[in-house]
């Protein structure tokens, strides 16, 4: 069988998770944001961004 394409036309929509910050840095206030502190403590919170479906990271 063939591909299926879609029927319908519009924007592609990228979804970025929570925002990664550091501990008391710039919005960490937010319900929005992951505090993370030093290269593994980003690198912890990109991976568990992009495992919960995020298209992009956002710092």
């Amino acid at each position: 069988m063939g591909r299926r394409r879609a029927r319908w036309c519009g924007p592609r929509i990228f979804t970025a998770g929570r925002a990664l910050v550091c501990t008391g840095g710039h919005g960490h206030e937010g319900g929005d944001t992951l505090e993370c502190d030093g290269a593994d403590g980003f690198r912890r919170g990109v991976r568990a961004q992009i495992k919960a479906g995020a298209d992009l990271i956002r710092s």
